[in-house]
């Protein structure tokens, strides 16, 4: 067992010196043409469906997979083989051979890992993204060397899907991840897992890494654990129990290079059963840490104190510590120790206002730049007045005092109340009108402690006078807390204040709902009465009222509608003449005579009268028919005219040949003559020409 322990031990020291990255092949490739594949699972898994742009396509195990076109590896439902060996003995994925071509994977459907699941994505640089990882299952894997090994291109990783409880070894199982920015693999169950060498390496940009959950018992090799991540910042190995390593053929390659270039490494935290394994000549390679204004370039551990101001005696570099520690394992967080200086001292005094020392002053003490707080107390017999100085601030390399600042205690014994009013009707109960009340030393006195004289009757207005009383007796002669407090409170009653209720609105229409009256509007408040008003209105005949004529104003509006039927008057009419007269009470058109049922509705119409504009309306443009004669006159302003010629209105065509039409036209009156005159020509004409028509008729016979 010794010797095959050896040999395991020198097989990786020799992989890890040369390279921690290996290359595989392909288990069945398949090229485009081949026909499609498809799998079925469960109702939840999806067919990976061959295309014919598929730049590959194949089976792993049972699992069938293709690459499309677009570079996007699917992988459908099924159980993996072992990652197979090609012919020289290494491991290789079956679509490594187009490992550049591949920019995503995506898992289709449920896939259950073989017991050997190594290089499965080694070396896909370009992959960027992985979808659906949580559909593989790792439950029976024991060994996952270099899976995501090169990957360059991965910038995010979440495995705490993934269950590795049988897993063995995860050697350079990310080594390469050089984009590897967020990783989670907190809750991994590595009870079984003894040889983790590059396990997280080469992954520079990486700067948090939660392994507090681990408890982890490396056998075999634990060699360049770390190495490279020189984003890392904090690492929490307190569960890796590093007592069990088995000694390799050459002493302290054990853990060789474990934190080499973890150069932000800040906080490391540890426990009694980590071991660095170390030599003058090969160790660890924990990077020294510079000195400057911030950090003494030593590791310190926290102790008592904390992350920012640790108070350990372990101050150490950081080749002491990895040759010490050994001796002395602890369960403690070491981090960098920062550049401290003492500063002076913070004095707190507690005085009288007299300057006189009440109570003992208290030393704080710290670095430059640290913060204090000082605290008030509770003196018996004196009450706090102010404090001088800064009760809170940061050490400096001047001695700073705060003083509090007391008065010697009076009697502070009081009973406060306060006036009120309230609405008749409203509750009232004694505690109501009680503030506080306190006693000599100013402690708070509670209200079952407190007499009440005199009551509120809130069914009535008036005034009340309520008297609150503490009696302290005097039991012993010397006693400073004695005798009677009081305070009265009035209690003032009124009368409930109006409110003002929803209007009330009255509506008058017709059968047909159509208003033939304006609206009355009532206001009130809330509780008052209201009535409304049936109204005598000309040609209708009252029917009903909808709605409470009369009643008491609410919160709400409220309508009331009176229904009138319209009079049948057959017989009876009436009558509205229009008329359109210039501003000197000439006509400027025909009147117009419009008539009408009385108190059916009329309504009238402005006319546009060429050379004059209108200036206004005398009577009621609209309204209803009455028995009486109503008149609507229309008032025109006539134009002005310049030099006998008419402007055109601005933004209308001027028509050429108006002037020439209108200069042709005849004048009013002379329409009928021509008309005549032509008329009579005509039969002339048409005479003759039968006349003419008739002698050559005549001649033709003879």
């Amino acid at each position: 067992m010794k010797k095959m322990t050896q040999a395991i031990a020198l097989s990786t020291i020799v992989l890890g010196a040369l390279s921690p990255t290996l290359q595989v092949i392909a288990e069945t490739p398949k090229i485009a043409e081949s026909p499609a594949v498809t799998t079925e699972l469960s109702s939840e898994n999806v067919e990976v469906q061959a295309d014919s742009n598929d730049i590959a396509s194949g089976t792993f195990g049972t699992a069938p997979w293709r690459i499309d076109s677009s570079g996007v590896l699917h992988i459908g439902a099924g159980t993996f083989s072992d990652t197979p060996v090609n012919q020289n003995g290494l491991r290789m994925s079956p679509w490594y051979q187009w490992s550049k071509q591949i920019t995503s994977i995506r898992f289709e459907g449920d896939v259950i890992a073989g017991n050997i699941l190594s290089n499965l994505f080694d070396y896909l640089a370009n992959v960027t993204h992985i979808e659906g990882i949580e559909k593989l299952n790792t439950s029976h894997t024991t060994e996952m060397e270099r899976v995501f090994g090169g990957c360059a291109s991965l910038t995010s990783l979440d495995l705490t899907s993934w269950d590795v409880s049988n897993v063995t070894t995860i050697f350079s199982f990310l080594n390469g991840a050089t984009n590897m920015e967020s990783l989670n693999v907190s809750n991994w169950n590595v009870s079984n897992m003894i040889a983790i060498t590059y396990a997280f390496s080469e992954m520079p940009k990486l700067k948090e890494l939660d392994l507090s959950q681990w408890r982890l018992t490396p056998l075999y090799s634990a060699q360049g654990v770390f190495m490279g991540d020189s984003s890392l910042e904090a690492l929490d190995l307190s569960g890796f129990d590093m007592t069990q390593l088995e000694n390799s053929w050459i002493t302290g390659y054990e853990m060789s290079r474990f934190f080499q270039n973890t150069t932000s490494l800040k906080v490391l935290k540890l426990s009694d059963k980590f071991r660095f394994w170390v030599t003058d000549s090969v160790n660890v390679e924990l990077p020294e840490i510079s000195a400057n204004n911030q950090y003494t370039g030593k590791w310190q551990n926290v102790g008592t104190g904390s992350l920012t101001h640790p108070q350990g005696a372990d101050v150490w570099t950081s080749k002491q510590l990895t040759q010490s520690f050994n001796a002395n394992a602890k369960n403690d967080t070491y981090v960098w120790q920062p550049y401290t200086i003492s500063a002076g001292d913070v004095t707190v005094k507690y005085v009288d206002t007299k300057g006189t020392a009440i109570a003992d002053d208290v030393i704080k003490s710290g670095n430059i730049g640290e913060a204090y707080t000082t605290e008030q107390k509770d003196i018996p017999g004196y009450t706090f007045k102010e404090v001088q100085g800064d009760p809170s601030g940061k050490f400096t390399d001047q001695p700073q005092t705060v003083t509090y600042v007391y008065e010697e205690t009076k009697d502070q014994s009081t009973v406060i109340v306060h006036d009120s009013e309230l609405t008749v009707g409203e509750a009232w109960q004694p505690e109501d009108n009680f503030d506080s009340a306190t006693d000599y030393y100013g402690n708070t006195v509670p209200f079952s402690e407190i007499n009440v004289e005199g009551q509120v009757d809130t069914a009535k207005a008036g005034t009340y006078k309520v008297t609150y009383t503490r009696f302290v007796p005097n039991l012993f002669s010397n006693s400073e807390n004695q005798g009677t407090y009081s305070a009265v409170a009035t209690v003032t009653v009124k009368e409930a204040q109006p409110v003002k209720g929803g209007d009330i609105t009255a509506k008058y229409v017709d059968t047909e709902g159509l208003e033939i009256s304006d609206d009355v509007v009532k206001v009130g408040n809330i509780g008052e009465a209201y009535t409304t008003e049936q109204k005598d209105i000309p040609g209708y005949t009252f029917k009903e009222v909808q709605g409470n004529a009369s009643g008491k104003f609410t919160a709400q509006a409220q309508t009331v509608t009176y229904v009138y039927t319209k009079n049948e008057l057959p017989h009876v009419s009436g009558t509205v003449l229009v008329k359109y007269i210039d501003t000197n009470g000439h006509s400027l058109s025909e009147d117009i005579v419009k008539s009408g049922a009385i108190g059916e509705g009329y309504s009238t119409e402005k006319k546009d009268i060429k050379g004059y504009t209108f200036k206004e309306v005398r009577g009621n443009v609209a309204g209803r028919y009455t028995n009486q004669v109503q008149t609507v006159t229309y008032v025109y302003t006539k134009n002005k005219s310049i030099s006998q010629v008419t402007a055109t209105p601005q933004g209308e065509e001027k028509d050429p040949s108006a002037s020439a039409k209108q200069k042709f036209l005849p004048k009013a009156g002379e329409n009928e003559g021509m008309t005549l005159i032509s008329f009579i020509l005509g039969l002339t004409f048409l005479a003759l020409a039968l006349f003419g028509l008739t002698l050559r008729i005549k001649k033709i016979k003879k």
